[in-house]
C-alpha cells in the first residue's frame, strides 16, 4: 500500500513522541509524574514552597530550596531528594507525613535521576488539571473466527461473541464506497466514480480504492 506523505508524517511525529517518553528508559509522565506529586505535591507545586522547594517544573527542581539544589542529573546517591525520602530520621524523610515511598516508587525515582532528570517538554506539576494520556499497552489478540484475520475484525468479532450477538455480513459496495469516501476525504464518490466502482470485477478493488484515496 502506498502511504501518502501527510501520512508519513504522522507517522513520523507519533515515533517522536514514543522516543521523548522512552529515550531513557524512564517514562515520566506514567512513572515518576504520578509519584512526585502524590508524595511532593502537597508541600512543593503550585503555589506551596515548604522550604523555598517547587517542583512545578525541571528547573525549578534543579534550582531547589533553602537547602540546595533537590537533584543533581546522573548522580542519584547526591541527590537530596533521594538522601531525603530515603532517611531513617523521621525528622528529616520526606514527606513528613503520611506513608514512606513504597520500593517501586523510590526505584522509579532513582532511575529518573540516574538518567539525567528527564522531563516532558511543557509538562507541570503545578497544574492540577493535567492528566497523562493513556500508556501504550500490547494488546492481545482473540482467535480469528472463520478466516477473519484482520486485527480489528478478531477484536469486534470477540466482543459480538460475547454478546451473543451475530457477525454482520459484509456491506454493499456502494455502502462501502460512501463510507470510505466520508471517512477519508470527507466528500461522497461522484456517480462517475461509483459506477465505475460497481462495474470494477477485481476481487481487491476496495483496498485498491482505499490505497488511492490515501495517496492523494
Amino acid at each position: 500500500m502506498t502511504i501518502s506523505p501527510r501520512y508519513a508524517a504522522a507517522l513520523t511525529l507519533v515515533s517522536l513522541i514514543c522516543l521523548t517518553s522512552s529515550a531513557f528508559g524512564v517514562d515520566f509522565v506514567h512513572e515518576v509524574m504520578p509519584v512526585l506529586k502524590k508524595h511532593c505535591g502537597e508541600c512543593h507545586t503550585g503555589q506551596r514552597k515548604e522550604g523555598g522547594l517547587t517542583m512545578n517544573s525541571r528547573a525549578q527542581l534543579l534550582r531547589g530550596g533553602e537547602n540546595g539544589a533537590a537533584a543533581v542529573p546522573g548522580n542519584a546517591a547526591k541527590s537530596l531528594l533521594m538522601q531525603r525520602i530515603r532517611a531513617a530520621d523521621e525528622d528529616v524523610r520526606m514527606p513528613p507525613e503520611g506513608p514512606r515511598l513504597s520500593a517501586k516508587e523510590m526505584a522509579a525515582l532513582n532511575a529518573w535521576i540516574q538518567a539525567g532528570l528527564p522531563w516532558e517538554p511543557g509538562v507541570s506539576l503545578g497544574n492540577s488539571a493535567w492528566e497523562p494520556p493513556l500508556k501504550p499497552r500490547e494488546v492481545t489478540l482473540p482467535p480469528a473466527h472463520a478466516g477473519r484475520e484482520h486485527p480489528i475484525d478478531r477484536l469486534l468479532d470477540a466482543d459480538l461473541a460475547r454478546n451473543q450477538q451475530q457477525i454482520p455480513g459484509p456491506i454493499s459496495d456502494a455502502a462501502f464506497l460512501r463510507r470510505v469516501s466520508l471517512d477519508a476525504v470527507g466528500l461522497l464518490p461522484t456517480p462517475d466514480v461509483l459506477q465505475a466502482f460497481l462495474a470494477d470485477q477485481t476481487t481487491n478493488k476496495r483496498q485498491q480504492f482505499i490505497d488511492r484515496l490515501l495517496a492523494d
